[in-house]
């Protein structure tokens, strides 16, 4: 309760103690010993928490080896620095607004405080997400699509949906033809564009499972988290007008083959494109002749080797 009043630097902060008691004195004991139980689970899990490192390296003051980051105007710097202080208590805030926001019957939130019992922060907070935007009638098909999560597994889909709250994830970084990097961070992805996402593999777990899921992510993950919406989409509407060619065990990965280049290829040119209009408008640009992809937030992937170069 406590930590969820307090405020800390980067964050927006409001006193929600008052909203947090009375939704609190509405549980049965059952679901009051459960959520209490969760949310000091919640703040443990953002106590194991460890920042992700900048694929680029960082100096000895801690600040990323990079030329230029070009960023929009209302990017939240805190969280886009690559900090983890504060991890713990977004965690345990976006909970309390769960409890006061959505509607869950108590088998509901017993369910879900299971799930995050035994999730590390990442997988908690998709699954916290989640519940925060689908539709109240989605919950048991959200808890039904969870519970077949192999939370164990360094692949799995939590983790994977976790990339949309990244900051880190929605970063690229380019390498010049002098060997520096500069960088271009996004906003995460809006609340309508994550719900819409959740929205299309929750659609594909109930009509096809999970896996078919799983042999997806195989293919998407390293992607960058800006095409995901993209990608899930293409996909399905593809497996939808085209049947016959998702009939063989192989037809995810052959469909991967034949269009994330493509889609992914046209998202770095865009991201390429924010760089040099972004240097453009500085007081003294830097000269950025050439760039080409190097890594995506805190996933190393440099799985292309052709370079991407700006018109």
């Amino acid at each position: 309760m406590v930590a969820s009043s307090r405020h800390y630097i980067g964050m927006d902060n409001k006193n929600i103690s008052e909203q947090l008691i009375s939704s609190l004195s509405k549980q049965s004991a059952d679901e009051f010993s459960s959520t209490i139980e969760t949310m000091s689970t919640l703040l443990q899990q953002g106590n194991d928490y460890t920042k992700p490192v900048s694929p680029v390296g960082e100096n000895k003051n801690g600040h990323e080896i990079v030329e230029m980051i070009s960023k929009p105007d209302n990017v939240n710097w805190f969280k886009s620095n690559y900090g983890s202080n504060v991890a713990k208590y977004e965690l345990v805030i976006d909970y309390a607004n769960l409890l006061m926001n959505k509607n869950l019957s108590e088998e509901q939130l017993i369910q879900v405080n299971d799930h995050l019992s035994q999730s590390n922060l990442e997988q908690s907070s998709s699954i916290i997400d989640m519940m925060s935007l689908l539709k109240a009638h989605q919950n048991d098909d959200v808890l039904a699509m969870i519970s077949e999560v192999d939370k164990d597994s360094e692949l799995n889909l939590l983790s994977y949906l976790a990339q949309q709250t990244n900051y880190q994830a929605n970063k690229q970084y380019y390498q010049m033809g002098n060997g520096k990097f500069v960088a271009q961070q996004d906003n995460i992805s809006s609340d309508s564009n994550r719900r819409e996402l959740y929205d299309t593999i929750l659609n594909a777990y109930d009509t096809i499972g999970m896996g078919w899921i799983n042999d997806t992510l195989d293919q998407f993950t390293g992607t960058p988290a800006q095409v995901q919406n993209e990608l899930w989409q293409t996909l399905l509407d593809d497996k939808e007008s085209r049947p016959e060619q998702f009939i063989n065990s192989d037809s995810v990965a052959t469909w991967a083959k034949n269009n994330i280049s493509q889609i992914e290829g046209g998202f770095h040119i865009e991201q390429m494109n924010k760089i040099f209009a972004y240097n453009s408008e500085r007081l003294v640009p830097d000269l950025i002749d050439k760039l080409t992809f190097y890594s995506s937030g805190n996933i190393y992937s440099k799985t292309n080797t052709e370079k991407l170069q700006s018109d």
